[in-house]
């Protein structure tokens, strides 16, 4: 269960950083 919120919480940071990125682009 940890494994399993601890990759959901990879997959937000991945998907905020592509925002930023897309935002600074």
């Amino acid at each position: 269960m940890l494994c399993q919120l601890q990759d959901q919480v990879f997959v937000v940071l991945v998907l905020e950083a592509g925002h930023r990125k897309d935002i600074y682009k």
